[in-house]
C-alpha cells in the first residue's frame, strides 16, 4: 500500500509544480519523497512506542521504491500523452 501511495506522491508532485523529467528534478522529487518516508516512519515509531531497524529500513525501501514508480508511470504519460476521441460525427 505503500508504494501506490508514494508513487501517488511523486506523481504530484511533479503534476502540481509542472515540472519537467530531468535529472535534477527527478532527484529533488524523490529525495521529498524520501523524506516524507523517513518523517512517516518516525511517527510510526513515536506513536507506536517500538522502533525496529530492520523493519523501518524495508519500509523507507517501499516507499522509495514506489516514489521511483510514480516516476517512472510519469515518464510513460509524457511519452504517450492521452488521445482526445471525437464523439460527434
Amino acid at each position: 500500500m505503500h508504494g501506490v501511495l508514494f508513487a501517488g506522491l511523486s506523481a504530484l508532485l511533479m503534476l502540481t509544480f509542472r515540472l519537467s523529467l530531468s535529472a535534477r528534478t527527478m532527484a529533488i522529487t524523490l529525495c521529498v519523497v524520501f523524506g516524507v518516508g523517513l518523517l512517516q516512519e518516525g511517527f510510526q515509531a513515536f506513536n507506536q512506542g517500538y522502533f525496529s531497524l530492520d523493519g523501518s529500513i524495508s519500509d523507507s525501501a517501499v516507499d522509495f521504491a514506489g516514489g521511483l514508480l510514480g516516476l517512472v508511470l510519469m515518464g510513460w504519460k509524457s511519452r504517450n500523452p492521452m488521445r482526445t476521441v471525437r464523439l460527434d460525427n
